[in-house]
């Protein structure tokens, strides 16, 4: 699973990012007929077939809509953990522009907010409780892995695709993997409900993320958007997930809901609703420490001007190293030629 989001949340969350995905939604999406698939059981060679070449380019299409995106959505959480229960709500408020993004975490009790945010030329995340002034978490030029910015992003880039994904794997990923294999389909008005297996491999880490099996249910008639999906992973853990679109239909998202299973006591429920979706210009200036009236960033002297200062002084060395050796030989040179005009007197 992704572990990106597991590593700045903990496992409870951090087990969301690597199954649940944000729906970046454009209001009034257009609705894409699928082929019409008869009622009932649907020969599962058709059915991946049609998955390859008829679903792959309208998932296609619902990233490409997600590229710049404004969003806004309620997310409410429940875990209990061998007996010990707690929960939780937040706002959390997005924009996206390519690989550059600003996301706030608003939590009311207790008032906290958290900033995470990436722009052309570095990564920040903030922090504040109530009313207090920002406090500097990270700040850093772009990196994008290992960060707690990076594994943000990746955090964001899960929740977007939700609606083409399981588990943060890409539905055109999983089914053009040669491990992925179908074993039942049947389609009823449009919507496929299909169950699949994954076969094991000794890759390290696993590009699916350590899928085993599960089952599918897609809209044919809408972009083959998920509509639900309940999986099983190589550690036994397991994730159910049910979306509800809007009237718009894929990708504007209405509701999801999530629930993570981990053996051997821990249960993670978790609620997303009260969507809001704006895919008009994104304003990349706010991605930036000056607009939450910080200081902006500098890199640290020590880093490439440090770099550049060492690589002139070995050059130096270097010069300095080869002028002595040749001055030696002049010299050398000078005192032989000495002595064998001494010899020959």
């Amino acid at each position: 699973m992704n572990t990106g989001f597991i590593n700045r949340h903990g496992s409870s969350r951090g087990l969301v990012a690597a199954v649940m995905a944000f729906v970046g939604a454009l209001p009034g999406a257009a609705v894409l007929a699928g082929s019409p698939l008869a009622d009932g059981s649907v020969d599962t060679a058709q059915l991946v077939e049609l998955l390859k070449t008829e679903a792959v380019p309208q998932w296609r299409e619902l990233a490409d809509k997600l590229k710049v995106l404004n969003f806004t959505y309620k997310l409410s959480e429940t875990s209990k953990t061998r007996g010990a229960a707690r929960s939780g709500t937040k706002l959390v408020t997005g924009h996206v522009s390519g690989d550059s993004f600003l996301l706030e975490e608003a939590s009311e009790t207790p008032l906290h907010t958290s900033v995470y945010s990436r722009n052309d030329r570095y990564e920040f995340s903030l922090d504040r409780s109530g009313a207090a002034a920002w406090v500097i978490n990270w700040q850093h030029g772009r990196q994008k892995l290992d960060t707690p910015v990076g594994s943000e992003y990746e955090y964001l880039v899960g929740m977007m695709e939700l609606p083409w994904s399981i588990s943060a794997t890409p539905l055109e990923k999983l089914v053009s993997d040669e491990r992925f294999r179908i074993k039942h389909g049947a389609s009823k008005s449009g919507v496929v409900d299909l169950e699949f297996e994954v076969s094991p491999t000794t890759a390290r880490p696993d590009p699916l993320q350590n899928l085993v099996s599960g089952a599918l249910v897609l809209d044919s008639l809408h972009h083959w958007a998920v509509k639900r999906y309940s999986v099983t992973y190589l550690n036994k853990m397991t994730s159910t997930v049910q979306l509800s679109y809007g009237v718009a239909g894929p990708p504007e998202l209405q509701r999801a809901e999530l629930e993570v299973d981990s053996p051997p006591n821990s249960t993670n429920k978790f609620v997303l609703s009260d969507f809001h979706y704006d895919t008009g210009p994104v304003d990349t200036a706010g991605f930036t420490l000056s607009a939450f009236g910080l200081p902006e960033y500098r890199e640290p002297f020590g880093t490439r001007r440090w770099l550049v200062l060492i690589n002139i002084g070995l050059i130096c060395v270097i010069v300095g190293v080869i002028l002595f050796r040749r001055k030696q030989l002049a010299r050398v040179r000078t005192v032989r030629g000495a002595r064998a005009g001494t010899v020959m007197l």
